[in-house]
C-alpha cells in the first residue's frame, strides 16, 4: 500500500534527470540505493549482482551507465558506487514504493499528538516524536502570524503608560507582551475595547478585523475610535512579534553520527540551523505548496556541500494551512521509513 502523500520534488528541480530508466536498470539502482542507506559504504556490483539475477559484468556495465547519467558516484578509494543527490531522487520519485508506519507507531503518534494541551506543547511532541521514530532531527515551523486567526484578547492596565495585551489563538496559542502606550486608557476603556475586539475577530485575521473597524465604527466617540484604533495595534503587535520561536527542533545531536560525516557538510548545516530563517523559509514553502515535499542535497538551499535531506509535511487547523512538520537528515536516510512518518504525524495533528 503506497502513502498517501503525494511526494514532491523541490519547487524547480526537475523529478527525474535524464531518460526513464529500463526495468534492469532500475533494480540495479534501487539495490545500490537502499544497499547504501542501509551501510554507508560503497556498493560493488558483487552485492547486487544476485538479487537482480544478472551477471556482475552485467551490473559493473549499468553501474557505468548510471554513472554516466549522474545518477551514481564512484569514491576514488573504492570500485562500488554510491548515490548522487540526483540518483536519491529519480529513487524517491520513481522506484520507492512506501507504506503506512507500523501498527504500533501510528498508536504512539496518535496517543502522544493527540493530547489535549496547547497547540505548541503538541508541535513540540511532534518533534520529539519524530526524532525517536525516525533518528533524525525533527523540525517543526511553528504557525505563520498572517495565517493566525484569534479567538479572544484581552487588555489590562498595568501603568499609565502600559498595556498587558493576552491574544488567544483559534489554535491554542496564548500570546502575550507588555506595550507602551502614549494615550490614557482606564480599565473600563480597556475592558470595553477588549469585548469588542474579541467580537470582531473570532474567526477573521487582523486585516480583516481593521477594515470591518474602519467601516462599521466610524460614528463612534473619536476617544474610544482612537482607543479601538490602539487597541487593534496592540494585537497586530502582539501576533507579528510573538514571544515564541518560530521554529522547534529535536535531536540535533543525530547529525553528528553516520560513517559518512563531512565536516563541511555540518558546518553549512549547522550555521543554517543556527539563523533558522533559512530553514524556517524552506518549512514556509513547503506548508504553501500543501503537499509532502522532499528537498535532496542542493535542493534544500542549506548549503550546497550541506549533503542534507529534509523530508517535510504540512499541517492544518480547520482546513487552514498553519505550518510544516518535518525531519532533516543525512541523504541517505531512509526514504521508505521516514516519509511516512513525517506525513502520519502531520495528518494526525492536523486531525487533533
Amino acid at each position: 500500500m503506497t502513502s498517501p502523500a503525494k511526494r514532491t520534488p523541490a519547487p524547480g528541480k526537475d523529478p527525474a534527470p535524464g531518460r526513464a530508466l529500463d526495468e534492469r536498470e532500475g533494480q540495479i539502482l534501487r539495490s545500490i540505493v537502499e544497499d547504501f542507506i542501509r551501510t554507508g559504504e560503497p556498493v560493488g556490483s558483487s552485492a547486487v549482482a544476485p538479487r537482480c539475477d544478472v551477471s556482475p559484468a552485467t551490473v559493473r556495465n549499468v553501474m557505468a551507465e548510471l554513472e554516466a547519467q549522474g545518477l551514481l558516484a564512484k569514491p576514488h578509494t573504492s570500485a562500488g558506487r554510491r548515490p548522487t543527490d540526483a540518483g536519491y531522487r529519480y529513487y524517491v520519485d520513481t522506484l520507492l514504493t512506501v507504506r503506512e508506519p507500523a501498527s504500533e507507531e501510528r498508536q504512539l503518534i496518535e496517543r502522544s499528538c493527540g493530547e489535549p494541551v496547547e497547540m505548541t506543547s503538541r508541535l513540540q511532541e511532534a518533534s520529539r516524536l519524530l526524532h525517536a521514530l525516525s533518528h533524525h532531527a525533527g523540525v517543526v515551523a511553528l504557525p505563520r502570524p498572517d495565517a493566525t486567526r484569534l479567538r479572544r484578547i484581552d487588555l489590562l492596565r498595568l501603568g499609565d503608560a502600559q498595556v498587558l495585551a493576552v491574544v488567544v489563538t483559534h489554535d491554542g496559542q496564548i500570546l502575550n507582551k507588555i506595550l507602551t502606550v502614549d494615550f490614557p486608557a482606564t480599565a473600563p476603556d480597556l475592558s470595553r475595547a477588549s469585548r469588542t475586539l474579541t467580537e470582531l475577530l473570532q474567526e477573521n485575521s487582523v486585516e480583516a478585523v481593521r477594515e470591518r473597524i474602519e467601516r462599521e465604527l466610524s460614528q463612534s466617540r473619536e476617544m474610544y475610535d482612537r482607543l479601538l484604533d490602539r487597541a487593534l495595534w496592540l494585537v497586530e503587535a502582539v501576533v507579528t512579534e510573538p514571544a515564541h520561536p518560530g521554529l522547534l527542533m529535536s535531536g540535533q545531536s543525530s547529525l553528528l553520527e553516520g560513517p559518512d560525516l563531512d565536516l563541511g557538510r555540518l558546518r553549512s548545516l549547522f550555521s543554517a540551523i543556527e539563523e533558522k530563517g533559512r530553514l524556517l523559509q524552506i518549512l514556509d514553502q513547503a506548508a504553501r505548496a500543501r503537499s509532502l515535499q522532499i528537498f535532496i542535497g542542493a535542493e534544500s538551499e542549506l548549503g550546497e556541500t550541506a549533503g542534507v535531506a529534509l523530508v517535510t509535511s504540512p499541517y492544518t487547523v480547520d482546513g487552514k494551512m498553519l505550518g510544516a512538520i518535518g525531519v532533516i537528515g543525512p541523504t541517505r536516510m531512509d526514504y521508505g521509513r521516514v516519509i511516512p512518518l513525517v506525513d502520519f504525524t502531520a495528518r494526525t495533528v492536523s486531525r487533533v
